[in-house]
């Protein structure tokens, strides 16, 4: 149940008050004090939900008994009661105070003091709702942030184990590049970052690939195509039936390693993939066309590695990376333009996906 202080130093005044309650029906409990000093005893033993005083009080002044009420009960509503004397008094006052609503004196009916009250009531029943609002919005914003909080750990986690196994993976290979005691240094460094790549493309794509075909495309052509360096990427699915995801993240990952290999040979270049069905496996073919002579010869001033050591084993390293996932390479090389050909299956086996390439 509500509870509400009155604080009227008139006697009389304060007897009207008890007397106009008592005749009615209240839905809350009442306190009428005469002074500031038995009104802040009376906080002090019950926090009210409302507190209506007057604006002049003996011995303190009501701003002052006012302030301190809201620094002991913080929740408390305020009403003033004030015969309406002096306006700009009561303005500066209700401002100062934040009052809620004012009470004209003298109080006679029990209209003269319930709606204002009741009002009041209304009030903080909106505040405790709004509070209980933002409250619960808190909570939910606090679980949304402590749930990214542990996914972002979650992925950053995964990512540091995915850095680790290609880290690994590199180093074992770095070893055996090492081994071999025909390369330049330099090549073997160059080298060695080349196969880094492509196991990190490997563990990127596929742990974390979508398999799919759109966003695939995306992803390829922001890696591949920019027509203001001359170097353009198109990519089409001549088939109206869905990639299975585990195929679309295999092509992924066999068109990084080729249009990767592409873009390091050569400044300028032309790169065309399509995607066909067949009844067991999905047909991809990769159109490439560098800076060639009229004799069908790369020009030496577009290759960005002119190293003839460097560009053989780094065309190898990329064939060994597609042959590892089941097949090998095979290149029919034209006049202007090479061409790929690649079958990946769509059977997919329990111990791993066959990758073969048409010859």
């Amino acid at each position: 149940m509500y509870t509400v202080l009155f604080v009227e130093p008139d006697e009389v005044n304060a007897a009207r008050i008890r007397t106009i309650l008592d005749s009615v029906e209240l839905d809350f409990e009442y306190d009428v004090q005469t002074s500031a000093e038995e009104a802040i005893a009376s906080v002090e033993y019950r926090r009210p939900d409302v507190f209506v005083g007057d604006m002049h009080i003996p011995v303190m002044s009501g701003t002052e008994l006012f302030s301190m009420i809201k620094m002991m009960s913080p929740d408390t509503v305020f009403l003033v009661m004030t015969d309406g004397g002096d306006l700009r008094e009561t303005v500066n006052f209700v401002n100062t105070c934040e009052v809620f609503k004012i009470i004209m004196k003298p109080c006679r009916l029990a209209d003269d003091l319930l709606p204002p009250i009741h009002a009041a009531f209304s009030h903080k029943e909106e505040i405790r709702k709004r509070m209980q609002e933002a409250e619960a919005e808190e909570r939910k914003q606090n679980t949304v942030a402590e749930a990214y909080e542990k996914a972002t750990e979650i992925v950053r986690m995964k990512q540091e184990q995915e850095k680790q196994a290609a880290n690994l993976m590199a180093s074992l290979t770095a070893a055996n590049v090492d081994a071999d005691g025909s390369l330049e240094p330099e090549v073997k460094e160059r080298l060695k970052r080349w196969y880094q790549w492509m196991i990190e493309e490997y563990v990127h794509v596929f742990l974390n690939g979508s398999g799919n075909y759109e966003q695939v495309l995306r992803q390829q052509t922001a890696f591949c195509n920019q027509p203001k360096s001359n170097c353009t990427f198109q990519m089409k699915k001549n088939t109206a039936e869905e990639i299975e995801a585990r195929c679309m993240n295999e092509i992924a990952y066999i068109l990084k390693l080729v249009t990767g290999i592409c873009k390091d040979l050569q400044k300028t270049y032309r790169i065309q993939v399509l995607i066909d069905a067949a009844e067991k496996a999905y047909i991809v073919r990769v159109r490439y066309q560098l800076t060639k002579d009229e004799n069908g010869q790369e020009v030496p001033g577009e290759q960005r590695v002119k190293n003839p050591v460097l560009r053989r084993e780094l065309a190898r390293a990329t064939r060994l990376a597609i042959a590892a996932l089941g097949g090998r390479t095979a290149v029919h090389h034209g006049g202007q333009e090479d061409i790929v050909s690649i079958a990946v299956h769509k059977t997919l086996s329990v111990d791993k996906a066959e990758t073969k390439c048409i010859e």
